[in-house]
């Protein structure tokens, strides 16, 4: 006795669906073939119902792989699109307090910093590119930080969270020091419309220039890396010569005032302090934001 199965079952939008499909399908050379043929009105369609590129992409994988695998710009595309997603998760993590302290509850060493440290190192790109006008790279590639001056007698040694490098024919070490996004600017109103920085970012300077100059002491005018054995590699070093170094902490809306305007008083006395700072060099997290966001944008413009 004959059974019969319903495979598939068309209605409505179903048989829309599967007609474009086969008008797709038919477009596509067959195996061996060079070139796909695709019709303007189907192209058409795919754009304004973008949902059905799933379709096209289950009836011919090998297809679209090909495509990618022959373009030469689809490392770009990919590459771009990740930064876009890094960067979105750095907004994020900057603007929504909630998802922050989920991200440091989850976190295995306890902390802001901690949270932070991770996702530079995960996303180097933004500090190499958006850090300074020099493109920087890490030190190590498999960590941000590192100890840079040893242990001596009753001293602790010095640890940099970021041990950057000036990316060219000659490289020079760049040290980073990654406070929060949470940590106060400014401290009280010292005199009128004069704001004090405040401990912690008096505190933060402090400590990388603590950490530079026992660097420098130790190593004195260069880095040498070394080989597996303990040898030094041959042209393979890091110059200190009056290194750069930064300092990574606050954001500048805790400039705003009650109903979202600038407090001038704040703003000027904030940038008058960091203006007359040579070293470090202070950024905040939402400057730092802005210019990956830039730099993801204008690689974008440049794609097009």
């Amino acid at each position: 006795m004959l059974t019969l199965n319903t495979l598939v079952e068309l209605t409505g939008n179903n048989c829309d669906r599967l007609i474009d499909l086969i008008r797709v399908a038919a477009n596509v050379a067959p195996e061996g073939g060079e070139g796909y043929r695709i019709d303007r009105g189907v192209v058409e369609r795919l754009q304004e119902e973008p949902e059905l590129l799933s379709d096209v992409y289950d009836a011919s994988p090998e297809v679209f792989r090909d495509l990618l695998r022959n373009d030469v710009r689809a490392e770009d595309i990919i590459a771009l699109s990740h930064r876009r997603e890094v960067v979105a998760e750095f907004r994020r993590m900057l603007t929504e307090d909630e998802y922050f302290v989920e991200l440091t509850e989850a976190a295995t060493t306890r902390g802001d910093e901690p949270v932070w440290q991770k996702f530079f190192e995960q996303n180097p790109w933004i500090l190499g590119a958006s850090l300074s006008s020099q493109i920087l790279t890490s030190w190590d590639p498999e960590k941000l930080e590192q100890v840079v001056a040893g242990h001596y007698g009753n001293s602790k040694g010095k640890r940099v969270d970021a041990l950057l490098q000036t990316s060219g024919t000659i490289g020079s070490l760049v040290f980073a020091e990654i406070k929060t996004h949470k940590t106060d600017l400014l401290g009280k109103e010292y005199r009128g419309e004069c704001w004090a920085p405040s401990e912690h970012l008096n505190g933060g300077v402090a400590q990388i220039q603590g950490t530079v100059q026992r660097a420098l002491a130790d190593l004195r005018e260069r880095l040498d890396n070394l080989d597996s054995d303990g040898s030094t590699i041959p042209g393979n070093f890091s110059y200190l010569v009056r290194p750069r170094s930064y300092l990574l902490i606050g954001r500048t809306s805790e400039f705003r005032g009650e109903s979202g305007g600038d407090h001038l008083a704040k703003v000027r006395s904030f940038e008058l302090y960091r203006r007359h700072m040579q070293e470090p060099e202070i950024i905040t997290f939402d400057e730092l934001l802005a210019r990956a966001e830039w730099n993801v944008a204008a690689a974008a413009a440049e794609g097009k």
